[in-house]
């Protein structure tokens, strides 16, 4: 845990069987890696590349209020291997793109744009995207890409770009809102619940 700010241009944090909170909403800090074996909740204002990520399947939450967003590092050290993924933005883009990321369930929310790579079996359990932004979710497992039923897990985007290259897309919330789709499942089943969709 923490009770000062950090003011660093990076930070790793590693805790063998323990959480790591790092939450003091002065922090700033440009780029971050964590490993461990419990949940990671971490906030900053700066803007952050995440540069690996390693929970033994717990959570990592990260905040993020920079205009610069969250981005990531490309290197398959730079990761985020994980079992749910929360990631908030309310000043810029979110982009976690690495090719060798694994996180079963998604949660997010920013201003901007977002784009996530994933490898393993996807659960979205609720995202937004800003006014005219677009969300796109690119999924290479065969277990393909789900969503929660609840209304807090809608996706709120004015255009979804969805890519599934192994498994089906089910993306069925009656909640969701969505403006513009793009739809690519390699031969597999396609099922989504949008009023008022157009897709491409």
């Amino acid at each position: 845990t923490q009770t000062g700010s950090i003011q660093e241009v990076s930070l790793s944090a590693v805790s063998t069987n323990g959480t790591i909170v790092l939450t003091n909403t002065s922090n700033s800090i440009g780029a971050a890696s964590f490993k461990g074996g419990g949940n990671v909740t971490f906030y900053d204002t700066a803007a952050l590349e995440v540069d690996g990520v390693s929970l033994s399947g717990n959570s990592l939450a990260l905040t993020d209020t920079a205009a610069g967003g969250i981005t990531q590092g490309s290197a398959s050290s730079n990761a985020i291997v994980v079992g749910s993924l929360s990631v908030t933005d309310a000043g810029g883009p979110i982009t976690l793109t690495n090719t060798s990321n694994s996180f079963g369930a998604l949660t997010l929310s920013t201003s901007g744009d977002a784009s996530l790579y994933d490898t393993a079996s996807l659960t979205v359990d609720g995202a937004s995207v800003g006014s005219g932004k677009t969300l796109t979710i690119t999924d290479t497992s065969a277990g393909g890409i789900n969503q929660g039923a609840g209304s807090s897990n809608k996706i709120a985007a004015s255009n979804l770009a969805v890519t599934d290259s192994s498994g089906a897309i089910t993306l069925d919330n009656m909640s969701n809102a969505i403006g513009t789709l793009a739809l690519t499942a390699n031969g597999n089943s396609i099922h989504i619940k949008a009023p008022s969709t157009a897709v491409n």
